[in-house]
């Protein structure tokens, strides 16, 4: 599929009309591009608590399969789309929206012309944006934006200032990056009843980051992918793996639990057949992995005894929730309804 060329904020760029495509077609194509995602760009910038930048590079590269197939927020959140972009046109939060909605006043206008976006500039990404913007009078002078729609659990959004998780802020940096967007807004349906819909200016400084750590990311696939072509042993094609993510601070690893799953994948479970020497890696991690078992029975005591004592402070006092104090720069806020909840926010 060859892509079509359109000026947009007076940049030409590369445009693929997907319209028509079905969800599993897409996502094909989408995968034939090669290229880096708006929704990779959080986690190569390791902001993405749920995903490591290791193990996206490992899918990247064809050695590990990419099985996420989307979950309930996802899912929704597709069927909200169209929803959340029409509510947008009225305002910024649910009251603002209700009462233009009811006058018929829409002071804003988007639309989403289903396209995949490559800017030459940033040869590497690919963006699928959720719209662009066609009316706002507050920001459109400086030209065409964008908005970026998503659906958030409530208990995800009160995690962060201002509620949107930072791989969205930064998801959305990418997209201005590759549609020549000088601004855009993030609009996301909240919990069951609630609304955020935040502009953000492009930030220099963000631009910088995703372009550095994106083009680290990229030379590390692009030298990944060549050795998973090399007729050698899957143990052989590993060990240079390794240089390359030792060679490379890009490749965090955030995501332990992931990684653990990988590991214990049958392909790598055939690769451990021998009994070695230990090394001093080896016994300083098995001296720090036992040390860490001995302690985790003690502290889910610790954890219970302490959880249930404050869940009896709270019950005493008949409250579900504990203004946010601040103790030794950090800030703490506790909630009890049916789950106990303690947040502890660096200042």
């Amino acid at each position: 599929m060859k892509p079509e060329i359109k000026t947009i904020n007076n940049k030409e760029l590369e445009v693929y009309d997907v319209s028509k495509m079905s969800v599993d077609v897409w996502r094909g194509f989408r995968a034939s591009l090669n290229k880096i995602g708006g929704s990779d760009v959080g986690t190569i910038c390791g902001l993405n608590k749920y995903k490591d930048p290791l193990l996206l590079f490992y899918e990247k590269i064809g050695l590990k399969e990419d099985n996420f197939a989307g979950n309930i927020y996802t899912t929704v959140g597709s069927f909200l789309e169209e929803s959340i972009r029409k509510m947008w046109c009225y305002g910024n939060t649910i009251e603002e929206i209700t009462e233009n909605y009811g006058k018929n006043n829409k002071i804003r206008e988007a639309h989403d012309p289903l396209w995949t976006i490559v800017n030459p500039a940033y040869p590497w990404l690919a963006a699928n944006t959720d719209g662009f913007i066609d009316k706002d009078p507050e920001y459109d002078y400086m030209g065409k934006g964008i908005i970026e729609i998503k659906k958030i659990s409530k208990r995800a959004s009160e995690q962060y200032l201002g509620g949107i998780p930072p791989q969205y802020i930064y998801q959305l940096h990418a997209y201005m990056m590759a549609c020549n967007a000088p601004y855009g807004y993030i609009a996301a349906f909240v919990g069951e009843n609630d609304f955020i819909s935040i502009p953000y200016i492009f930030n220099e400084e963000i631009g910088k980051e995703i372009l550095e750590s994106c083009l680290a990311f990229e030379e590390a696939v692009n030298l990944g992918k060549d050795i998973m072509k090399k007729n050698i042993s899957l143990e052989e094609k590993l060990k240079e793996i390794y240089v390359i993510e030792d060679s490379f601070d890009v490749l965090q690893i955030l995501s332990y639990d992931k990684l653990s799953d990988f590991l214990g994948e049958d392909a790598m479970v055939e690769l451990r057949t021998q009994k070695i020497a230990a090394n001093e890696t080896i016994e300083d991690l098995a001296r720090d992995y036992h040390d860490a078992q001995q302690t985790e029975s003690q502290a889910k005591k610790e954890k219970a005894k302490f959880g249930a004592l404050l869940k009896k402070e709270l019950t005493q006092e008949t409250a579900s929730e504990v203004d946010t104090w601040l103790y030794d720069g950090n800030s703490y806020n506790v909630k009890y309804k049916k789950r106990l909840i303690v947040n502890k926010k660096d200042e």
